[in-house]
């Protein structure tokens, strides 16, 4: 329920300390006797360090740039609040439970027999126009962090815990070493014998883009054709140089 979710979320802005939710305080009798004093004690549920660290985490819902609840954070320019916003399976719940120094309200939306509901930011906008007019009249407080809480960079961290700040750091490339060097040499030589011995533009193409063990067998190949193509027959030299040159 929304009581339920109040009094849970009200431990975030009190030290860890929980309060049941009652609708009264005190009742007394017309001569004056106290019949009922509620007890404002509380019980201590988490650590007052574990408090402040989750007060700060749901500021930013509000105030974060990513956050889901910006559409509370001007209810009060003299306070902020920390918040946390839900929606159900096919919105048909939405909620928004935020607290301040002084108050925590929650806000369900919806209806009775569930359906859809529009307008995702319909809780916030009623949590703010209730709790703008709740805090109107009252004076500039702040959360009281705890004592064993200290904020490192953008994060606030318990005392005395080991922590790694998180940085990131640019790879640097690598210069190829001396045997990739090689092979890479290896490969390029054998491609250009290959395309040099080849006497067709298809088969040059083809062994400068594969790889080297490829290229290499192709050059096997057109080099064991060569000779044949390349030597002339017996027959076709002494034809050749028969031939009258007053014809031409």
């Amino acid at each position: 329920t929304t009581t339920e979710s109040a009094a849970a979320y009200a431990i975030f802005g009190n030290q860890g300390v929980y309060h049941s939710p009652t609708t009264y305080y005190k009742i007394e009798r017309a001569n004056g006797e106290t019949v009922f004093d509620y007890d404002e004690t509380g019980t201590q549920v988490i650590a007052p360090s574990s408090a402040t660290i989750m007060n700060h985490l749901l500021q930013e819902v509000v105030y974060g740039s990513e956050g889901t609840g910006g559409g509370i954070a001007g209810f009060n320019y003299k306070m902020k609040a920390y918040a946390k916003t839900g929606t159900s399976s096919e919105s048909k719940d939405l909620w928004m439970v935020a607290g301040t120094p002084y108050y925590v309200g929650s806000v369900w939306y919806g209806f009775d027999i569930q359906s859809e509901v529009s307008g995702g930011a319909s809780a916030a906008k009623i949590w703010k126009a209730v709790m703008t007019e709740v805090h109107k009249d009252l004076e500039k407080k702040e959360f009281t962090d705890s004592d064993d809480v200290v904020k490192k960079g953008s994060g606030y961290y318990k005392k005395g815990v080991k922590v790694d700040v998180p940085s990131y750091t640019a790879p640097v490339s690598s210069e190829p070493s001396s045997s990739s060097e090689q092979s890479s040499s290896a490969v390029t030589s054998s491609a250009e014998s290959s395309s040099a011995a080849t006497p067709s533009d298809d088969t040059a193409t083809s062994s400068s883009s594969s790889g080297g063990s490829s290229s290499s067998g192709s050059s096997s190949d057109a080099s064991s054709s060569t000779p044949s193509q390349s030597e002339p027959s017996s027959s076709s030299s002494p034809s050749s140089s028969s031939e009258p040159e007053g014809e031409n």
